[in-house]
């Protein structure tokens, strides 16, 4: 088949009883193409769905108290960013660690989760009488 802007095709069978091509979105696109054993022997197999130039773009959210983040890309098919605690302001990661997931849509926060403000206690300014 002819290959469309934003498709990767990977042809590993194309024996009709094995049929195994996988198909992708390129970098940077977005979508779900499949492709579709030839209904007949000798004919073309098809492909569905279609990939489209990914122009959703991910915000910071709104609350960030509690880390630091790398924004490396915020484009949600090539979605990179990573986090960690603010351990300068005492704040520690939970056990499951830190997470940072893209969004869906244009313009929606990515969301970020894993770490906890630590509470201290102090010592009291006078020592009882014992």
């Amino acid at each position: 088949p002819l290959e469309s802007p934003g498709i990767v095709i990977s042809e590993n069978n194309l024996e009709m009883s094995g049929f195994d091509v996988q198909v992708k979105c390129a970098h940077l696109y977005y979508g779900n193409p499949v492709a579709q054993v030839c209904p007949e022997e000798f004919e073309r197999y098809t492909l569905e769905g279609s990939c489209e130039t990914d122009t959703r773009v991910c915000v910071a959210p709104e609350d960030v108290n509690g880390y630091v983040f790398t924004e490396n890309e915020l484009i949600v098919s090539a979605f990179d960013v990573t986090a960690e605690c603010d351990v300068k302001n005492n704040w520690a990661p939970t056990p499951e660690g830190v997470e940072v997931h893209s969004c869906k849509e244009m313009g929606e926060p990515y969301t970020v989760s894993g770490c906890y403000k630590l509470r201290y206690c102090i010592a009291p300014l006078e020592s009882p009488g014992i």
